[in-house]
């Protein structure tokens, strides 16, 4: 076969791997695709203007975004769902699965940032909207896994992991402010029909809420206070009618109470100090200190760059605000989280 044929016969083969990811049926799961099936390359991360059918040698490949960017990144999240299966269907240990997952997951997606999303320029539209998709999908999945993993390990313990509970409220905040900026921000409205019609962030809202009833009142918690209120004002009449939303709304009750509980103690001093929060020596803008913490060395994961968040006004910044995300393949990426098993006490993670 010639280059050019390698090529077209890849690209058409990994689009028929992800279309067969869409006509999932728990049925026939076991006739789905899978890696084991092919020995067939991914496409090369180039611009369709370098193949031509007389050429004699390989396209050459870019580490730039290119034609082939988001279709690459849709091959990655294809290949790391049918892993993260398979050592589910493998694996006898709950604990063992947890950690291998959590393993596996890590290391796509620092191969996502550094083969794709560090050669975005975050001055472009485009760019920044897939980039903060990619990223708000590899958050819910990272918080599933934690979340998965903390259950396991605290399961008859006396007393919660608060750096845990830290990582998953931060975690949890992140997912509700790119679902706010995808919804909100201008510049990306012209892909925003793609995620028409999604789930709210149910989990992630009820993690900040709860949260928030327990914490000692302080910058991060105004700041996850505030989105977690526009993103549950805004939600649709559809979405409350959802029980789900009553429970949210008794949640939301307590957080005010307690707010200006906080507050007005603090104005009389009775408080120590007003910054005491468990999450206070955290950049109030969500980057990489809390995202490179690690446990035994290991990186959990990492939170999207402040220069992929625009703000209310289209800048870059690091300004708190509403935050975006592209348009995917929401169906197949959602189809993927939920069917990551939820854990006891946590509503299903396909709400995510």
């Amino acid at each position: 076969m010639t280059p050019f044929e390698i090529e077209m016969r890849r690209r058409l083969w990994w689009q028929v791997c992800l279309v067969d990811s869409r006509s999932e049926d728990v049925q026939v799961s076991q006739f789905k695709l899978s890696e084991e099936m092919f020995d067939n390359k991914m496409p090369a991360q180039t611009d369709d203007a370098n193949h031509d059918p007389a050429m004699s040698d390989p396209p050459a490949i870019t580490d730039r975004w290119s034609d082939m960017t988001v279709f690459l990144i849709r091959c990655e999240v294809w290949k790391l769902s049918h892993r993260l299966r398979s050592i589910t269907a493998t694996n006898q240990s709950l604990s063992s699965d947890i950690d291998e997952r959590l393993r596996l997951f890590q290391q796509s997606q620092a191969r996502i940032d550094d083969i794709y999303l560090k050669h975005f320029d975050p001055d472009q539209p485009l760019h920044s909207f897939v980039a903060t998709t990619v990223r708000l999908f590899l958050t819910k999945v990272d918080l599933i896994l934690h979340s998965n993993q903390h259950a396991t390990r605290t399961k008859g313990a006396q007393l919660a992991d608060p750096s845990q509970s830290d990582k998953l409220f931060m975690w949890s905040l992140s997912i509700i402010e790119y679902t706010r900026l995808i919804q909100n921000e201008p510049s990306w409205s012209g892909w925003r029909w793609q995620i028409q019609d999604r789930q709210p962030p149910w989990h992630a809202l009820r993690v900040v809420l709860s949260e928030l009833c327990t914490r000692r009142w302080g910058p991060i918690c105004e700041r996850a206070w505030l989105s977690a209120k526009q993103c549950f004002d805004s939600l649709p009449e559809i979405a409350q009618r959802d029980p789900r939303y009553q429970k949210l709304l008794m949640l939301t009750s307590d957080v005010q109470r307690d707010r200006a509980e906080d507050l007005y103690h603090q104005v009389l001093g009775l408080s120590n100090n007003v910054d005491v929060d468990q999450t206070s020596t955290a950049p109030s803008a969500l980057s990489a200190h809390l995202a490179r913490s690690s446990i035994n060395g290991t990186t959990l994961t990492w939170v999207p760059p402040e220069t992929f968040l625009p703000g209310p006004n289209g800048s870059y910044n690091n300004t708190p605000g509403d935050v975006t995300s592209p348009g995917m393949d929401w169906q197949f990426w959602g189809g993927f989280a939920g069917e990551m098993e939820p854990i006891s006490d946590l509503w299903s993670i396909s709400d995510l």
